[in-house]
């Protein structure tokens, strides 16, 4: 197995780090992670938005605060997923408390072209 990872540091340009500093990195969904800083559940089924968003309707302030972080924890499930309406897995962000120029295996800057998932 190779010895980096690869995550995509902007839409252009990708990162490889050392693979040993997986430790240190925080790993999430980058498009569900916009539902967290929104204030939006997230929700696998359209039956399962409306039935929470009624909920939230429902529930004093405290009670939807409390969900919504407990609810915004699935940013961290990574592993694909697409079921027509939602999907997963596809951009991954890779967060670090420190990146050091020596951990830094490289970088690549481009255009166009696939994206690559490794871990």
């Amino acid at each position: 197995m190779d010895e980096n990872a690869e995550f995509f540091i902007s839409p252009f340009s990708l990162l490889s780090y050392q693979k040993t500093l997986n430790e240190q990195v925080l790993l999430s969904d980058f498009h569900t992670w916009h539902f967290v800083l929104n204030g939006w559940p997230i929700s696998d089924t359209e039956e399962e938005a409306d039935r929470v968003d009624a909920w939230l309707e429902t529930v004093t302030g405290e009670e939807k605060r409390a969900f919504l972080e407990l609810n915004g924890e699935r940013i961290f499930e990574i592993e694909p997923f697409d079921n027509g309406y939602t999907s997963r897995g596809d951009d991954i962000q890779a967060t670090f408390w420190e990146l050091k120029k020596e951990y830094v295996v490289g970088v690549k800057h481009f255009t166009a072209g696939t994206k690559k998932r490794t871990i």
